[in-house]
């Protein structure tokens, strides 16, 4: 209840003698609160395997209010999820149709119109899909081989897939064109290529293989081209053994834990190797090449507008901003392979790594 109300108070003593008071009471509605929210899939190591993300939580209302919970899951579905009025708590759940990155955001209204705060969450779906114009490729925890192709003169990407090949799982994608063969967990987008701004792969676990779509002769060296689709990618390989190479123009790949390939082929890009005895390869472009790892965690998607900020900041000649962004480096101790290329990368070798430009 919310408003001015004139409360009267009336007192009579039996004998005859009534006396009363009357004032004025202001009322002012409390604004609920979400709490104690628990979802799924907030993680890349916990992404969802068959699409289905879940939700739960409480309404926190000092008043007698009912309460609608809006969920907008990110793919474009906003509804209302069921609520237990007695208990104030809600429950929900959604299926996406596509793999992705979804930010996930929650609010509650009572019955006076009052709205609480937003509670906002990622979510993680296996699969390939696009989300405000970046292309989302998550990984299984099994072995994945993926590969891209750019073709510049069709104004066509295409992403062919193979998840957990020793897993037996998978998920469908999307785009213009979407094939999926069941029996190999294939999944085959093919999209607009001018319609990606860029490419964000989680490999998560295994030994993955990814194939940017870059090469180590032609164009690239990291210089925007008004005549050409230029698409930057984020790739991060996970736990495991990947062969990991860029595409053709800026990348940023991150090795995980393990002992990984890792070639930048055309463009100006930041090679991360992680734990584990890696070789990084510069390729074409001017490159950055750390052998070990960095001190913020940017495997989990927590990070990547700092990823993008180095990206620029790298692409213009900043190596301290560059630095800034991604935060300190560690050694991880192991011998790493640094392999610069044409005099023109920047290498941050540990002690025990080999290294020539």
């Amino acid at each position: 209840i919310s408003g001015t109300a004139i409360v009267t108070v009336v007192v009579d003593d039996g004998y005859g003698g009534v006396a009363l008071i009357s004032f004025e009471v202001t009322v002012t509605n409390v604004v609920p609160d979400l709490v104690d929210i628990v979802a799924s899939a907030t993680t890349v190591d916990d992404a969802s395997e068959d699409g289905t993300v879940t939700l739960t939580g409480s309404i926190q209302d000092l008043g007698l209010d009912t309460h609608v919970v809006t969920v907008n899951w990110g793919d474009g579905t906003v509804e209302n999820v069921s609520v237990d009025q007695l208990a104030d708590t809600f429950r929900g759940s959604h299926e996406y149709a596509n793999g992705g990155l979804y930010s996930v955001v929650v609010s509650a209204t009572d019955s006076n119109g009052a709205s609480s705060g937003e509670y906002t969450f990622d979510a993680f779906v296996e699969g390939i899909g696009i989300v405000d114009g970046t292309l989302y490729i998550i990984g299984t925890n099994g072995r994945d081989d993926v590969k891209l192709k750019l073709d510049q003169k069709k104004n066509r990407l295409t992403v062919d897939a193979k998840f957990g090949q020793d897993r037996g799982h998978g998920r469908p994608g999307c785009g213009d064109d979407n094939r999926r063969d069941r029996e190999k967990d294939r999944i085959k987008l093919t999209t607009t290529a001018s319609d990606i701004e860029r490419i964000v792969a989680f490999l998560r676990d295994g030994d993955d293989k990814y194939d940017g779509g870059g090469s180590d002769g032609g164009y690239g060296h990291g210089h925007q081209d008004a005549d050409r689709i230029n698409i930057r990618q984020l790739i991060f390989g996970g736990n495991g053994n990947d062969d990991l190479s860029g595409g053709r123009w800026m990348d940023a790949i991150f090795g995980g834990a393990g002992r990984d390939k890792i070639d930048g082929k055309d463009g100006n890009d930041i090679l991360i190797g992680g734990e584990g005895r890696d070789y990084l390869k510069g390729g074409r472009g001017k490159d950055l090449l750390i052998g070990g790892l960095l001190g913020k965690d940017f495997s989990d998607g927590a990070f990547l507008d700092d990823i993008d900020a180095a990206m620029v900041e790298w692409a213009s000649g900043n190596i301290a901003d560059t630095l800034n962004s991604l935060g300190s480096i560690v050694d991880d101790n192991t011998a790493d392979s640094l392999v610069g290329e044409r005099k023109k990368d920047t290498l941050f070798p540990g002690v025990r790594d080999r290294w020539h430009r």
